[in-house]
């Protein structure tokens, strides 16, 4: 598959993702408690969602009050382990 340029997807605007998230999940962002391994997971998926379906980049995501603990680097790490634990449940 050939590799596309950033500018050749469409992205989702960043509200319309989180108010998908937030019906989907049952919860609004703000109620998320990420001191619980729920909340940890609730949040990473978040993440996976908004750089996968907005194009925001790390430093952008981590600008919402939810992100705001983490450091941008370990979001890669976060972002990568999730996606290689959905492609193994598959």
């Amino acid at each position: 598959m050939k590799k596309k340029r950033r500018d050749d997807f469409y992205f989702e605007p960043v509200a319309k993702v989180i108010q998908e998230f937030e019906r989907d999940k049952g919860i609004k962002i703000d109620d998320i408690n990420i001191g619980k391994w729920d909340g940890k997971r609730l949040r990473t998926e978040l993440l996976v969602l908004l750089h996968d379906l907005t194009g925001l980049k790390y430093r952008e995501i981590i600008e919402l009050p939810i992100f705001s603990d983490l450091h941008y680097l370990s979001m890669s790490r976060l972002y990568h382990n999730f996606r290689k634990k959905k492609e193994w449940s598959k």
